[in-house]
């Protein structure tokens, strides 16, 4: 998996696809994903959240994104979902700090990769843990993930 980002947005590259994290949309490839729901786009399986957010499955890994949610997800309706061991996590919205901490605990993520702008956002970030910081590539293959506990990168 490669990640980058560039203008405003991350981009997720496995072998066959790309997935971009635009503020609230989300795409694979040139599709643009509509909400909740289940979608198959090439080759990667994506699980629309009805509170906001998305939990994908690659052959690789299972990820996550969280943007613009406001209120902490319910637990019973992530079981049916494949584990997410990446998440991928905007700290842009001061308002949304209490939540985002609560659904990172839920999701309980190997790597979550932080992301977003503003004057508080190392502030918000450093909250959940230490991390380190990125400058816009971050490569990450299966033997990354750590054995215990949780790593936080910081793309800026």
């Amino acid at each position: 998996m490669i990640i980058t980002k560039k203008e405003g947005k991350l981009i997720v590259k496995n072998k066959n696809s790309a997935v971009k994290f635009i503020s609230e949309s989300v795409k694979i490839n040139d599709f643009k994903l509509p909400g909740p729901g289940e979608y198959e786009v090439g080759g990667i399986l994506a699980y629309g959240l009805s509170e906001g957010g998305y939990v994908f499955k690659d052959d690789e890994f299972g990820f996550g994104y969280l943007d613009g949610i406001n209120k902490v997800l319910d637990e019973k309706k992530l079981e049916d979902l494949p584990d997410v061991e990446i998440l991928f996590v905007n700290f842009s919205d001061d308002n949304k700090i209490s939540a985002t901490e609560k659904n990172i605990k839920i999701f309980d993520p190997r790597i979550v990769i932080a992301f977003g702008d503003g004057d508080k956002i190392e502030t918000n970030i450093a909250n959940i843990g230490r991390y380190e910081e990125i400058e816009g590539v971050l490569k990450l293959k299966k033997s990354d993930l750590p054995f215990e506990g949780q790593k936080i990168y910081f793309i800026k």
